[in-house]
């Protein structure tokens, strides 16, 4: 299916056409806009089934709603966004993708699932401008759930943490899901370098991205290509690994664990995009009776777009600070994300400055002094490690060896 042949297939019988969209990897999607619930609800059960759709899954977030649907052709994601009164058909061919699976099934526990803040390597750049995010989840099983990595300067340390904090009885170092949240180096070059140099010595299962297409950028400098063209060609290194192009409001479990798009680049449609961090994939994962926000480098446009979408649904137990801190959030997401816990994409002495008064970004000092936080994680000072459910304690510290993991 085409972008030209979408609409006459899976087309909205509601409100007004806006936009039709090249999405990437063959998926496209069409925007509707002036439409309401009601209109939404008919379309999911009187248009629908009689064009072969299948149900697949559903969710309701604060007052948006979703539903995924199995197709002859492939899969259909809808969604109704309340607060613009749109709703947005999503169709993916599933050519190289899989849908998000729904359930876990079954694993033995082995262990307390673990929030891993990954200590990065600041030695190669200014430390006072340090970039970069990595997190490890260790899963009730033994098992790793990650998020984004890095630089590929924290190849090692990161192929060395999974090594030291594997509880497997048969040593294989097993990845449930890799999250890659956009395609900038700080994010995914971690990745690259560990797909050349450790590949072969862990197994992955799944991968998570929605990469962008190139075609809506404003500025064609703005546009990094790694994850739409270059992911789908490493996925040859990890034999049974499956992509999933997750959707805003789409869920995926992944052991005890299940992560919840919130934001994707095609929240920002029909606004172009002007900037590659307005396409990062924010998510919410539920652990062990808690709630943590990935907001990856989602900035400014998703800023105002969260909590008009989301309003007290972003209420979060820890939160990632969206781009390093450098830019982005607001007191009005601050609030309502409401959190206890902040953890910070930067190092010390970048953090140090960012919520100075003399930052020209005024949020950091209200995130740091006014949002009640009571911790604050920084990513150059040893990975810290809390036990969850967290309430606070101190965490536990776990430094890398000097030895080079791979014996060269």
């Amino acid at each position: 299916m085409n972008l030209h042949d979408f609409p006459a297939v899976l087309s909205y019988p509601y409100g007004s056409e806006t936009g039709r969209f090249d999405c990437a990897w063959g998926t496209c999607m069409a925007l509707y806009g002036e439409t309401c619930e009601d209109e939404y609800t008919a379309y999911l059960r009187n248009v629908l089934p009689g064009r072969g759709a299948e149900p697949y899954d559903s969710n309701r977030i604060g007052e948006n709603r979703f539903a995924t649907f199995r197709l002859p052709q492939g899969a259909l994601h809808t969604y109704y966004t309340a607060w613009s009164r749109t709703v947005r058909l999503i169709f993916d061919p599933l050519s190289f993708t899989s849908l998000p699976p729904l359930a876990a099934g079954a694993f033995g526990r082995i262990t307390d699932p673990t929030l891993c803040i990954m200590a990065l390597d600041y030695s190669h750049r200014d430390v006072t401008d340090g970039n970069g995010m990595s997190y490890v989840v260790i899963l009730a099983d033994g098992s790793f759930l990650l998020y984004d990595g890095g630089y590929a300067q924290d190849t090692d340390h990161l192929y060395e943490f999974l090594r030291t904090h594997n509880r497997r009885a048969d040593g294989e170092i097993v990845i449930a899901a890799w999250v890659l949240t956009h395609s900038h180096l700080d994010h995914y070059g971690n990745f690259r370098a560990f797909t050349e140099r450790y590949a072969d010595r862990v197994r992955v299962e799944y991968f998570v991205a929605n990469p962008t297409s190139p075609h809506y950028f404003v500025n064609a400098n703005a546009y990094d290509p790694f994850l739409t063209d270059c992911l789908p060609e490493l996925l040859s290194a990890y034999p049974g690994a499956r992509l999933v192009k997750l959707q805003t409001g789409q869920r995926m479990a992944v052991r005890d664990a299940v992560i919840e798009a919130y934001f994707s680049f095609h929240d920002v449609y029909p606004e172009p995009i002007r900037w590659l961090n307005m396409a990062s994939l924010v998510t919410k994962l539920h652990i062990a009776g808690q709630e943590i926000l990935f907001l990856a480098d989602a900035e400014i446009v998703p800023d105002v777009i969260l909590p008009k979408m989301y309003g007290n649904a972003l209420k979060s137990d820890i939160f990632q600070v969206a781009h390093h801190g450098y830019s982005g959030g607001s007191a009005e997401l601050f609030d309502l994300i409401a959190p206890q816990t902040a953890m910070w994409t930067t190092s010390r002495a970048a953090f140090d400055i960012r919520i100075s008064d003399e930052w020209p970004r005024p949020q950091n000092r209200y995130l740091t002094r006014e949002a009640g936080i009571t911790r604050f994680f920084v990513a150059d000072e040893g990975c810290r490690l809390l036990r969850l459910p967290y309430a606070g304690e101190e965490p536990t510290l776990y430094e890398y060896p000097t030895s080079d993991p791979k014996g060269d």
